[in-house]
């Protein structure tokens, strides 16, 4: 065995012991590296596909969309010797990321999906996957009517292997409910992975988050209480919980858990304000507006621990309320102006706008 081989191996087995992060991230790329370094391809190859997952379900869309290019130009090369089904599977991962980061135009968007369309039509597999993450990405970019267009060319088209797994269509089907406000069938949707009849690697975490605020709307506050505190111990300080623990700050602070709601924020905004993605990091950000206002009925000042380029607190080490409410509406709002400019629509900025009107579920 060379040693560079067994460099690797160490490498791998250091990160499979790790939980999904930036340590055990850090390792694959270093396995990626001297794998390309001595020109081994194939090892490459293989060692992207793990760190393509890894980076996949940690946040890193932009670790995995280049280590993805990289693989799609070998398996052109030589379409004999790389497995296309798993190629095709992480497809989905890649463009179902995109709408995450404003920089990925909706030209682009459109490209890679025509792309992922030729290469499912020349393999022989159903388009129901195309479709449908057609539907998913026009949702998440606020497309109201690209979306229910999309929804409306998903119907009838059969599903094969390649398909989503039955949590990530009912995920899917929640999300485009939600855009288009129908919070009964949104609600439905989830049901399935928040009674533990479904689940996947997101799965029922993102669900059972995203129920807490439908609860409230149905009135069942115990049930979304009891939820909360369930599943609250399964968030996790990466990307990939920044949306999640975003509904959780805002349900917190809904309720009158502020001082949780508060120990959330301080935990993970961070990991939120320096997110790869956008949207994790807006989610973050509305999700401290929320908790400024709740706040703020009641005291001038907090004490809150904040990442450097935040409001500067007092000699006292408190933090004016206004101010940091001021600062967090700046900033989300220009997040907020880059994504409704690409997605050509005002949907995230609304979503600001439209942040008091959660403050009417509590009295429900």
């Amino acid at each position: 065995m060379s040693d560079y081989f067994a460099q690797i191996e160490e490498l791998q087995a250091e990160a499979y012991g790790l939980p999904d992060g930036p340590v055990a991230l850090a390792l694959l790329e270093e396995a990626v590296r001297i794998a390309d370094s001595h020109n081994d391809v194939e090892l490459g190859y293989e060692l992207r596909q793990d760190l393509i997952r890894l980076a996949t379900f940690s946040g890193r869309h932009d670790v995995s969309m280049v280590a993805f290019a990289w693989c799609v130009a070998q398996f052109d090369r030589n379409p004999d010797i790389y497995d296309e089904y798993d190629l095709l599977w992480q497809y989905k991962w890649i463009v179902g990321n995109t709408s995450e980061a404003h920089t990925i135009s909706r030209q682009q968007i459109e490209g890679l999906l025509a792309d992922m369309e030729r290469r499912y039509r020349a393999g022989g597999h159903s388009l129901y996957a195309v479709k449908k993450l057609r539907r998913d990405v026009l949702a998440e970019m606020r497309d109201v009517a690209g979306a229910v267009a999309a929804n409306e060319a998903l119907a009838g088209v059969e599903r094969d292997m390649l398909s989503d797994c039955p949590a990530c269509v009912y995920s899917g089907d929640a999300e485009y409910y939600e855009l288009l406000g129908d919070y009964e069938k949104q609600y439905q949707a989830r049901l399935p992975m928040v009674e533990g009849r479904l689940s996947c690697a997101e799965e029922p975490l993102r669900s059972i988050s995203d129920v807490l605020l439908l609860l409230l709307r149905q009135g069942k506050r115990d049930e979304a209480v009891a939820l909360q505190k369930q599943s609250g111990r399964k968030l996790r300080p990466i990307e990939s919980n920044c949306k999640d623990v975003a509904k959780h700050i805002i349900f917190l602070t809904l309720i009158d858990e502020t001082a949780r709601a508060k120990k959330l924020f301080e935990r993970y905004f961070p990991v939120g304000n320096s997110a790869v993605s956008g949207l994790n990091r807006l989610a973050l950000l509305r999700a401290g507006l929320v908790l400024c206002d709740k706040l703020g009925e009641s005291r001038r000042a907090i004490k809150i621990q904040l990442p450097e380029d935040a409001p500067p607190a007092g000699a006292n080490g408190q933090r004016e309320i206004a101010t940091l409410r001021e600062w967090l509406d700046k900033e989300a709002r220009a997040v907020a102006g880059r994504f409704d400019a690409r997605n050509g629509n005002d949907g995230e900025t609304r979503r600001i706008d439209q942040l008091p009107e959660l403050f009417a579920l509590a009295a429900t």
